[in-house]
């Protein structure tokens, strides 16, 4: 099979075009009705198994994405990143940087002021851990598999900010498979997004 000659015949196909028209139209007016969101969130979680041994917690921030395909559910994207305390003395320091993407369902709970927002995410996180000098040890550079659990509540506050900001309080489940190990953390997330 000629992949060109397949591209140039599915662009020059008006069927084709059309179809596409129509689909990308239709999605830019329903994202345009619906509660897109863009914001920012801060993350601080704690571990639940052997990690407690080498670590304190996690803490950081995130920049987040969330599209409403309806207004009762969507996609969200994020990416966030953390610094992790050490707690072992052989560690100076330890990092993580995630990719994630996911689903939320959206129920309101108070009228259009409070929703609740439970979302599943998964993704990518890239971790690193650096040692202190003397250690005969690399340094730790790797991915691995993440999978975030937020069943979140979001606030309105419609007269204050003419329904264009929503916060965001969250616990936060998360669980980072690896070859030996589940690393799980629990905490909070406290957001700010502007909706559009």
């Amino acid at each position: 099979m000629n992949i060109k000659k397949v591209s140039i015949y599915l662009l020059k196909n008006k069927t084709i075009k059309v179809f596409l028209f129509l689909l990308l139209f239709s999605l830019h007016h329903n994202l345009q009705a619906q509660q897109n969101r863009v914001g920012t969130s801060g993350v601080s979680q704690f571990f639940l198994n052997d990690e407690i041994n080498y670590f304190f917690n996690t803490t950081g921030g995130s920049i987040n994405l969330d599209l409403g395909f309806t207004k009762a559910y969507g996609l969200s994207a994020r990416v966030p990143y953390a610094y992790v305390f050490p707690k072992d003395e052989n560690i100076s320091s330890a990092h993580q940087i995630s990719t994630m993407l996911g689903g939320w369902y959206r129920i309101p709970v108070y009228g259009t002021l409070v929703f609740f927002q439970p979302s599943l995410e998964a993704g990518i996180v890239y971790q690193s851990v650096d040692f202190v000098s003397g250690i005969e040890m690399p340094k730790s550079y790797y991915p691995d598999f993440i999978m975030q659990l937020t069943p979140a509540l979001h606030f309105v506050p419609e007269k204050i900010f003419k329904s264009k900001i929503d916060f965001e309080v969250a616990p936060v489940y998360t669980i980072i498979p690896m070859r030996s190990n589940i690393f799980q953390c629990i905490g909070g997330r406290f957001g700010i997004s502007y909706i559009f």
